[in-house]
């Protein structure tokens, strides 16, 4: 029975077993790259090249390969002469500015996707690229435009919603970056970058409830990191709910074991539970890994001052104005430390300071109209007394 290898000619067969062999030196070359064994891969690529010169992919790689051990000058000479081989080939000049980018060289990067760009405008993945790299660089204007232009010429793509939504988040436009994260998830409904960053851009908006459904969406999408569950554990906080909020907290502690902040977060669950036992347990635990948590201190300065234990009170404020001196409900708690002592004075200044820190402190305003009097001094307690029922008209 004859088989096909046998009705093919020789010079075919052989010709056939080359490009298998050089296919199966650059995935081995791609797997060292991955483990980060560089040298290897390095040394497969060359000889992959030796073998056929124009094996475009494999220079690509090697060029990669040159830029994570440092050896730049050779990975230019090599990416440049893939330009000069393809020198009206957008594709080319794309692929060399990613090897570019995602090595961190941002201006052989900048410059290949321009050129890209240049001899093919409508380009979609250099556009891409290009606005990653334009936003990244702090060049928000600019790349913005650039993604318009993607969602313009590839309006099924979800990516540039994506990229555009995280520059206007550091933008401080959390409505904008909102409105493109939507758009973005209806493109696509089960990734969990989307749900991820929508989560954290209502919390910013205090908009709990939709915080909340877009968390457990990424959280059904496969996003587990503990940041997600903090960030569902705030969320449900802010709605009061604190046993979905501890049970949230829970597992983001289980998921990170050696961080402190979940910790923290089930210390004031248990603080606003009233059982102070077992918040100070869990702030102490929390202090063992992080001593610089400023919150923690207070909490535990709060716990303190319920006990009418002023001296450790004291104590923990002070410790987190040491982490934080412009923490303003520090140097606050101070103050009412300071009036149940009777040290109005000292009071007075603690009160400023908090007021100095956070001008709209209406609480500070008017516990430090009670200072004054204290010290007798009736026009500025009046005086105070005022802006304090000046700022409270103003929150209601």
């Amino acid at each position: 029975m004859l088989t096909i290898a046998s009705e093919m000619p020789l010079a075919f067969i052989l010709g056939l077993a080359f490009i298998q062999s050089i296919d199966a030196k650059q995935q081995e070359a791609a797997r060292l790259y991955q483990i980060g064994k560089l040298d290897e891969a390095a040394a497969i690529l060359e000889s992959v090249l030796e073998q056929a010169p124009s094996h475009g992919p494999a220079a690509f790689q090697l060029g990669a390969v040159y830029l994570r051990l440092g050896r730049k000058s050779e990975a230019g000479s090599l990416l440049d002469k893939l330009l000069k081989d393809y020198p009206d080939s957008a594709d080319v000049a794309h692929r060399i500015g990613v090897v570019y980018f995602l090595a961190g060289e941002r201006k052989s990067s900048r410059s290949a996707l321009i050129r890209a760009v240049e001899l093919d405008p409508r380009h979609v993945e250099a556009l891409l690229t290009l606005g990653q790299l334009e936003g990244q660089d702090g060049h928000h204007d600019r790349a913005l435009e650039l993604l318009d232009e993607v969602t313009a010429l590839a309006p099924e793509l979800e990516a540039p919603y994506y990229y555009g939504a995280a520059i206007l988040d550091l933008e401080g436009d959390s409505v904008g970056a909102i409105a493109a994260l939507e758009k973005g998830a209806r493109l696509a409904p089960n990734d969990a970058r989307f749900q991820r960053m929508l989560g954290a851009s209502y919390l910013k908006l205090e908009q709990w409830s939709a915080a909340e459904q877009a968390l457990v969406a990424a959280t059904k999408n496969g996003a587990r990191s503990s940041d997600v569950y903090l960030d569902l554990g705030r969320a449900y906080l802010g709605q009061e709910r604190l046993v979905p909020a501890g049970q949230a907290f829970d597992q983001a502690q289980a998921l990170a074991p050696d961080s402190a902040e979940p910790l923290l977060q089930l210390g004031y669950i248990a603080w606003m539970l009233s059982d102070y036992d077992r918040a100070v347990e869990l702030l102490e635990a929390c202090l063992a890994k992080d001593p610089e948590l400023m919150r923690a201190h207070h909490f535990l300065g709060l716990i303190a001052l319920r006990k009418l234990d002023f001296d450790r009170a004291e104590e923990q404020f002070t410790e987190a104005l040491d982490y934080e001196p412009g923490f303003a409900d520090a140097h606050f708690n101070l103050g009412k430390i300071h009036l149940r002592r009777g040290d109005a004075e000292r009071a007075v200044i603690s009160f400023r300071q908090a007021i100095d820190y956070r001008s709209d402190y209406k609480e500070a305003y008017y516990q430090l109209s009670f200072a004054y009097r204290r010290l007798g001094r009736e026009e500025l307690a009046a005086e105070t007394l005022a802006h304090f029922e000046k700022l409270d008209v103003a929150s209601r």
